[in-house]
């Protein structure tokens, strides 16, 4: 039998690109890094880098590195912008030769360190989750579910790269101590599941857990509480909880970190939208501005009125200069700016019964408006997880997840000064 959670929404399918192969994004003329997790310059203009070649990096060692070869142009307010320029010879990690099982578990936070491995969701260094989980984790959860109805890549990286990913895991089921691990995925994804139990072979090592199709399935604290019957409580991380979500691409990228010495650059990224000439699923270069990526796609077929990064259902409008990241999963293109209707809220409670998190944002709203800290507090505004749900399922097409964004930010702000 199919898991699912309460609330969210059934939505059409929008994958018409799920046949298509993932195909390598043409090389971007600059691409402009974005300098996370305390990561600082180790470059200035000027300098000369080789793909693969770190350009900054933090306290802990781990590392940001150059998708191209090339010039740096500026190293400064947060982002490293590099020229690119055709040869040149890319430089990687050694293989990691010796047998997994040989590894110490800061042998692997190192090599994920110096490989500067992200969360293909979240975009957190995946040292930083194996941090968390040591000693805590029970289970692994190799995340196969899509994030937004346009996307498509996930169940594409995992019809090709079945076995890479379910080794990915066992990497870090060895680092954390975990026995068991579980493949979240989608019933109706029939070639990726297939693919996927070919390519396990202990079904005692690692199950599978089908989910009806429903967003937004690819939430971490979601996918927990359907397989397990848990909820994470607030204000803790699933790894906090003994359970590692990791998702099926997070999943490639650590295996090839190990078998190839193949460090982080790339993301692969699904384009669609009515506005597009050819959708498509790239695989494309960490810091590619957005205009490029469409370029990929020999560009718009009708003048895009919107281009939303991150999905529909909770992504962001933004302009052909904007950068991909490693964490950017899908780009859409819209003919049609969404309408900007924003009428009384009628009471209808479909917010609420929409809401998978179980929270009321009618009543959430009312309080913040009164910016009343106790009564956001006892209504867990905290557990928001800015899916977008509420917004869709409003009739008189209320910002809801826009202003349940405010109320979460203020109320974490009045939490961080000691509440009232």
């Amino acid at each position: 039998m199919a898991l699912t959670f309460v609330g969210g929404l059934t939505l059409e399918a929008r994958r018409k690109n799920i046949v298509l192969p993932v195909e390598d994004a043409s090389l971007p003329a600059v691409v402009r890094l974005k300098l996370i997790d305390g990561c600082l310059p180790t470059v200035a203009a000027g300098d000369t880098v080789a793909e693969g070649e770190r350009v900054a990096e933090n306290d802990d060692g781990f590392r940001i590195l150059s998708p191209v070869c090339g010039e740096v142009t500026a190293a400064d307010d947060g982002f490293v912008t590099v020229r690119s320029t055709r040869g040149g010879e890319p430089v990687g990690l050694p293989p990691v030769e010796s047998p997994v099982v040989s590894l110490s578990y800061e042998d692997v936070s190192e090599r994920l360190k110096q490989a500067g491995v992200v969360g293909a969701m979240s975009g957190v260094p995946v040292y930083r989750k194996l941090a968390r989980a040591k000693g805590k984790a029970k289970r692994i959860v190799i995340n196969c579910l899509e994030s937004d109805p346009y996307s498509a890549h996930i169940s594409r990286l995992v019809t090709d790269n079945a076995e890479e990913i379910v080794n990915g895991a066992k990497i870090l089921m060895h680092a954390v101590c975990v026995k068991r691990s579980v493949i979240a995925i989608e019933e109706n994804r029939t070639e990726a599941i297939r693919a996927l139990r070919n390519a396990v072979y202990d079904k005692t090592l690692v199950s599978t857990a089908l989910f009806k199709p429903k967003y937004p399935a690819g939430n971490e604290l979601l996918t927990v509480n359907a397989i397990y019957g848990r909820e994470v409580r607030s204000g803790r991380t699933p790894e906090e909880s003994g359970y590692l979500v990791l998702s099926a691409e997070t999943l490639l990228n650590v295996f090839n970190a190990f078998a190839y010495g193949t460090p982080q650059t790339r993301k692969v990224v699904t384009v669609s939208g009515n506005a597009v000439s050819r959708k498509k699923i790239l695989r494309v270069r960490n810091g590619t501005s957005a205009d490029e990526i469409f370029a990929n796609c020999d560009g718009f077929a009708v003048q895009p009125g919107a281009v939303i990064e991150g999905g529909i259902m909770r992504g962001r409008s933004v302009g052909p200069d904007e950068c991909a990241t490693l964490s950017t999963n899908v780009l859409v293109a819209l003919p049609k700016k969404p309408l900007d209707v924003d009428g009384d809220c009628i009471r209808c409670g479909r917010c609420i019964a929409a809401c998978p998190m179980g929270l009321e944002p009618v009543e959430i709203l009312e309080n913040f408006a009164e910016k009343d800290f106790d009564a956001l507090k006892a209504r867990c505004v905290d557990l928001c997880v800015a899916c977008g749900s509420c917004t869709f399922a409003c009739p008189a097409k209320r910002p809801v997840a826009q202003n349940m964004g405010l109320a979460k930010a203020w109320y974490m702000g009045e939490l961080r000064k000691g509440g009232k």
